[in-house]
């Protein structure tokens, strides 16, 4: 039976993942102009392949979630017993290759716990930022009714994207990695021949998702700054694009 640590783990992934699902759901629908509207370097990055993405981030983590329910730790002084009672044996069933898990991943430790508060906080900013602009929230570049500067955009002029940055930090930490969920489908072989190439994969997602978040922004500044030229031009300079009074 799963003990109260495991159960409050696995719940508390759960919540993180229904909050980044939110977080990461355009919460209106795109604008159906067509080249008459503001550049946007980045659109065909918003639509389908931010659709698979999201719900393949989403089954990664109800997945990680359900590990973590029947999770047994080797290094428990009972493992051996243990693996043969019925978390075990549903631990099992659903990851054949479950010694290839690292355990502080699927246990209550610093690394899951800041993982978890990084998703956790990432979303609730990103949800922040949706019921700020309404209706003028939309993943695709479109041009806003009236220029938003209260609440969260007083500190800072992008909050979704400081959020997106948590969100993806807390998944790359905890779920996106050889010795995680996906381990479960991968014998000791097949990790032997991927060790050592996971800071680069690591490296080439976190490249491309700055340089795209950079682009997004210049656009987006832009528009701004043509929209509402010198009101905007105020807010731009008194307040920080991602981190309050840091960057």
């Amino acid at each position: 039976m799963p003990s109260p640590s495991s159960i409050s783990l696995s719940t508390s992934l759960l919540t993180a993942g229904y909050l980044a699902f939110r977080g990461l759901t355009p919460p209106n629908l795109p604008s159906s102009s067509k080249g008459n509207g503001p550049p946007d370097r980045v659109r065909l990055l918003t639509g389908s392949i931010t659709t698979i993405i999201l719900h393949l981030n989403t089954a990664c983590i109800i997945y990680h979630a359900l590990l973590a329910l029947f999770y047994i730790d080797r290094s428990n002084n009972n493992a051996k017993e243990l693996t043969k009672s019925g978390d075990g044996v549903y631990l099992q069933a659903i990851c054949p290759h479950r010694t290839s898990l690292a355990p502080h991943l699927f246990t209550w430790t610093i690394t899951s716990t800041l993982c978890l508060v990084s998703i956790i906080v990432g979303a609730l900013l990103r949800l922040s930022a949706f019921k700020s602009l309404g209706r003028n929230f939309t993943f695709q570049l479109a041009q806003p009714n009236t220029l938003v500067t209260g609440g969260l955009y007083r500190l800072v002029q992008h909050p979704s994207y400081t959020g997106m940055l948590f969100v993806a930090a807390g998944y790359l930490g905890l779920v996106m990695r050889w010795d995680g969920s996906v381990a479960c489908a991968m014998d000791d072989a097949v990790l032997e021949r991927l060790s050592g190439w996971g800071g680069w994969v690591v490296g080439v997602m976190v490249t491309v998702f700055i340089y795209t978040m950079v682009m997004r922004v210049q656009d987006e500044e832009g528009m701004l700054r043509d929209q509402f030229g010198r009101d905007w031009e105020e807010w731009h300079v008194r307040t920080a694009r991602f981190i309050p009074y840091l960057i």
